[in-house]
């Protein structure tokens, strides 16, 4: 497997996900039927021209990708550090044994930090639960949100 930056153009590499994309979402089952996945390309793209955007990719022998990452950089409301709040993360099912989970999320904190962020957030979907991957990393529980549909 080989991990990469997504340096240039980052919307437009993951409009190429489409298909893996709401593969996802399916998966997820989040919202059900009833609202469909509809990224708004242009917030992504005002993101990335403010350089507040980072992505990666994993792919396969065939260099193929199997998997992707993305953060939104922004200083916390209530602190000075730069965080790194994970939007997006993904690797297709026939891929998720062993250790790759593992060290694709060790790659994008190497980056990260490289990009003086200080902390990093992730959102962990009850439906898709890794948060066992995530405290073997060192990571703690932060708050807990809930949402319900009006």
């Amino acid at each position: 497997m080989k991990f990469e930056i997504i340096h240039a153009d980052i919307v437009e590499e993951f409009k190429k996900f489409g298909q893996m994309y709401k593969l996802q979402y399916e998966e997820l089952g989040r919202f059900g039927k009833d609202i469909q996945v509809d990224p708004n390309w242009l917030a992504y793209n005002e993101l990335e021209e403010a350089q507040q955007l980072l992505a990666y990719s994993v792919k396969n022998e065939d260099d193929v990708i199997v998997g992707y990452g993305l953060f939104i950089l922004q200083r916390h409301l209530h602190y000075e550090e730069l965080f790194a709040i994970n939007d997006v993360f993904y690797i297709l099912p026939e891929y998720r044994e062993g250790m790759l989970g593992y060290k694709f999320i060790k790659f994008m904190e190497k980056d990260l930090e490289f990009n003086q962020v200080k902390m990093v957030v992730w959102s962990v979907k009850p439906q898709k639960d890794y948060s066992n991957l995530l405290k073997r990393l060192g990571y703690g529980l932060l708050e807990m949100n809930y949402f319900r549909r009006l």
